[in-house]
């Protein structure tokens, strides 16, 4: 597997999460760092891409940009039809550019590309999924913690777009009027109280973007925050 998310290419980060030692599955064996894969995902994956040189005698000024790898060494000797590319970030428009880039080399070398816009050869929204460290076990068989307050909120602390901006304000407006909220999730800033990553029970969730249409009805579930 490959992935642009920060430190997901460092280890095996998904072996404690499968209910068998060292990312094994069943018949499947998940390896972030397969030399020779049977088969190969780019999970939100950012292909390299050029950048549009400046004219002019500042550009010779600068040092020569470090030498992209080409596609195909990146992929190895995996074959196109086992090679699987899926973004699951919405389209926001800080990104869109990006994604729409993505989507072409990806359908040039991979056998299956899908993402959550319509832009995407095979269009499939996909809900979003949370990488943590607990072990599969844990995830498994932990009560739950006791819920104290009438709601609860599973979130990250993000800051990266406006309109994460626009949801840590919302957040503040429901600290400063004393709603009876829980808040769970990474990187939350120290006045929301976050009671961290963990698990709970609850009666029903939706997921969604700032993006139209990008909602999604979980229901009746377990959540990890």
């Amino acid at each position: 597997m490959l992935s642009s998310y920060p430190n997901l290419n460092q280890g095996d980060w998904l072996w404690k999460q499968t209910p068998y030692p060292m990312g094994v599955w069943g018949n499947i064996s998940i390896q972030a760092n397969a030399p020779e894969p049977d088969y190969l995902l780019l999970y939100q994956f950012d292909f390299p891409q050029a950048k549009k040189e400046q004219d002019g005698w500042k550009n010779w000024l600068k040092k020569p940009a470090k030498q992209q790898p080409a596609v195909p060494s990146i992929l190895g000797r995996v074959p196109k039809e086992r090679i699987i590319y899926l973004l699951r970030e919405p389209p926001l428009p800080e990104v869109l550019s990006t994604n729409l880039e993505n989507y072409r080399i990806a359908s040039e070398y991979c056998g299956y590309v899908s993402g959550p816009d319509d832009y995407a050869p095979q269009p499939y929204y996909m809900p979003a999924d949370w990488h943590i460290s607990n072990s599969f076990r844990n995830l498994a068989d932990l009560p739950c913690p006791e819920k104290i307050r009438l709601c609860s909120w599973i979130t990250s602390g993000t800051t990266r777009t406006a309109n994460h901006r626009h949801r840590l304000a919302f957040m503040q407006l429901i600290k400063d009027n004393e709603l009876p909220f829980d808040f769970y999730g990474r990187g939350l800033p120290d006045w929301t109280g976050s009671r961290g990553s963990v698990q709970i029970d609850i009666l029903a969730a939706v997921k969604r973007t700032a993006i139209p249409h990008h909602a999604t009805f979980l229901g009746w579930s377990r959540q990890w925050g």
